[in-house]
């Protein structure tokens, strides 16, 4: 993370103020985290989980897909 702070400096328009902005600058750039990705926006979630052909799992060699989960919650959350 250091260093992707260190090499974005002069690249981005604006500096991430927290560590939390800055995780989510990484993200998008295509560093990885543990941050999950939101959107409203079910075609977005879809695109995201098909843009790139399935990945075989090394262990067992298996595919895996793109997953979309959906959050539903309650009226008062």
């Amino acid at each position: 993370m250091k260093d992707f702070k260190n090499q974005s400096l002069g690249l981005l328009d604006i500096t991430p103020p927290t560590e939390w902005d800055w995780l989510a600058v990484a993200q998008h750039h295509g560093l990885a985290t543990r941050l999950l990705d939101w959107t409203t926006n079910p075609l977005v979630a879809l695109w995201f989980a098909v843009r790139e052909p399935p990945s075989a799992k090394e262990s067992t060699k298996k595919l895996r897909p793109g997953i979309v989960w959906v959050f539903n919650p309650d009226k008062e959350d």
